[in-house]
């Protein structure tokens, strides 16, 4: 009941409004509101097309905010790179040797973006793709202060951030990036292996 109400408040705190999703749930003398229908933001479903989560966007004036920043911060001249690195509670590694990732094959060299630094980055792209723009969990400084431009906007902002870029390095782990490459439509996320074009599949 408590994850239902932390889960709700973030639903409605974070998201554009999408009343048909939402549903009385009757638990025992408790009439309370619950999310219904995202149980995929969770799961692990081998990158199976959920199309509500295209749908279930940032509020508007995240977005905005999103498109601000890239603009004062001079990420978008002509366009940027974005990396998600983030360590999971220091459980990034035995996720991906576990093969808890959403990757469609279990290759563990190709999934594991854990300790991805900006060299990696810088090897993988060309100077058209534009600054490479490091979005962190803040847990390992050691990876992190190896990019020059690490963005230190709210985390609700930087979700529709990492959606602008022209290329997104997602930590293949993640169900952020598994959102986020809903988002995108698309456009490429590396690695290609984990996260393909959806008309690929």
């Amino acid at each position: 009941w408590l994850f239902q109400k932390i889960f709700l408040f973030f639903f409605e705190e974070w998201f554009d409004p999408r009343p048909n999703d939402i549903v009385l749930n009757y638990t025992g003398d408790d009439c309370s509101r619950t999310s219904f229908g995202y149980s995929a933001l969770r799961a692990r479903d081998k990158h199976l097309v959920n199309p509500s989560l295209m749908a279930l966007i940032p509020k508007l004036e995240y977005r905005q905010a999103a498109i601000d920043a890239v603009v004062e911060h001079n990420y978008s001249s002509p366009s940027f790179v974005s990396v998600h690195r983030r360590s999971l509670e220091r459980q990034c590694h035995s996720r991906v040797m576990n093969n808890n990732t959403y990757c469609t094959t279990h290759d563990p060299v190709t999934a594991n973006f854990c300790d991805i630094v900006h060299e990696d980055v810088v090897k993988a792209i060309t100077t058209e793709d534009g600054p490479i723009v490091l979005f962190t969990d803040r847990q390992d400084w050691k990876f992190d202060n190896t990019f020059p431009i690490r963005d230190m906007q709210p985390f609700r902002v930087q979700l529709w951030m990492m959606t602008l870029s022209s290329v997104h390095f997602g930590n293949t782990a993640s169900s952020v990036d598994y959102l986020i490459h809903h988002w995108r439509k698309g456009r490429e996320m590396r690695p290609q292996e984990c996260w393909p074009p959806f008309s690929s599949r």
